[in-house]
C-alpha cells in the first residue's frame, strides 16, 4: 500500500480502449433508454420493478409521477452513490485503510437504524407489537443513513482488493468531512420530500444508478475474490473494461429479478 496518494500521477492517455468501450456501452444503453416504448418513468419503474415492491403509500411522488423505488430504497441507493462520488472528490479515490473503530461504529449504527426500522415497519405490518408508527420519512431517513453507513464501510475493503497500490489512508480522516456528507444526505431528503415535479428526472436517475452502482460494487467484488484478480488493476484505465462488464451484468440481474416477479405477479407496475 501506497502511504498517500502520489501527486502529480497522470492516467496514460494512450489507453484509449477501455474509454471507448465505455463510450460506446454508455451510447448503446441511452440509444435504448430512449427508443423503447414507454415513458422514462415507466422505464424506470420497470427496471426497478424486481428490486422492491413499490408499494404507492411507500413511494415519494414528484409532481404527479412516483419514485422508481419505495422511499426506504431511495435512501439506500443514493446514500450509496453519493457517499463514493463524495470520496472521489474529496481525494480518496484508493483510499485503502479502515477509518478509526469510533467513525466505523457510527456507519454500523446507521446501518443497523435501517434494520430496526425494517423490523418495526414488518410488525406493523402483521399487526405485532410495534414501538412507532412507520412513516416514509423514517424510511428515507433511515435508508439515506443505510446507504452512507454500507458505502463508508465498503469503500475501504473495495480499494484494498481492487487496486495494485490502494492508499494507506482511510476515507473518513475528519470528523468535518463525515458531517459534510451527512448534510448531502439531508439535502437529499429534503429534495425527494419536496414533491416538485422538476426533480423527477434528477433524482429517478440518480436512484436508478445507485442501485446498479451499488449492485456493480458487489459484484466486482465477489468477481475478484473468487477469481483470485485481487491488487491486479493498476489505474481506473486497467478496471474500466472489467467495470463495464460487472455494470452490465448488474442491470441483467436488474432485468431478471423484474421479469421474475412480473411472471408470478403479472402486469407492470404502471399498468
Amino acid at each position: 500500500m501506497l502511504e498517500k496518494p502520489p501527486i502529480g500521477v497522470e492516467l496514460d492517455r494512450s489507453r484509449l480502449k477501455p474509454l471507448v468501450v465505455a463510450g460506446a456501452v454508455a451510447f448503446i444503453l441511452i440509444l435504448l433508454l430512449v427508443l423503447t416504448p414507454g415513458s422514462l418513468s415507466e422505464k424506470y419503474l420497470l427496471i426497478c420493478s424486481g428490486s422492491c415492491a413499490q408499494r404507492p403509500a411507500h413511494t415519494y411522488y414528484l409532481g404527479n409521477q412516483k419514485l422508481p423505488v419505495e422511499a426506504r430504497m431511495v435512501g439506500i441507493f443514493c446514500g450509496f452513490l453519493l457517499t463514493w462520488i463524495f470520496l472521489w472528490f474529496i481525494g480518496r479515490t484508493r483510499a485503502g485503510k479502515l477509518s478509526r473503530w469510533n467513525i466505523n461504529l457510527l456507519l454500523g449504527l446507521m446501518v443497523l437504524s435501517m434494520v430496526l426500522d425494517g423490523i418495526n415497519a414488518t410488525f406493523y405490518d402483521f399487526g405485532w407489537f410495534h414501538p412507532y408508527q412507520p412513516q416514509n420519512w423514517l424510511r428515507l431517513l433511515t435508508g439515506t443513513m443505510s446507504g452512507i453507513g454500507l458505502a463508508g464501510l465498503v469503500y475501504p475493503l473495495y480499494n484494498f482488493a481492487i487496486w495494485k497500490f490502494p492508499w494507506k489512508i482511510a476515507p473518513f480522516q475528519k470528523w468535518v468531512e463525515f458531517g459534510a456528507l451527512l448534510i448531502l444526505g439531508a439535502t437529499l431528503m429534503v429534495l425527494v420530500m419536496s414533491g416538485w415535479d422538476w426533480l423527477f428526472l434528477p433524482l429517478a436517475t440518480l436512484t436508478v444508478l445507485g442501485g446498479l452502482w451499488m449492485m456493480s460494487v458487489f459484484n466486482l467484488l465477489i468477481y475478484v475474490v473468487m477469481a483470485r484478480r485481487e491488487n491486479l488493476y493498476r489505474d481506473s484505465w486497467d478496471v474500466l473494461p472489467t467495470l463495464v462488464v460487472v455494470f452490465l451484468f448488474s442491470l441483467v440481474e436488474f432485468g431478471a429479478t423484474a421479469l421474475v416477479r412480473h411472471l408470478f405477479l403479472g402486469a407492470a407496475p404502471y399498468m
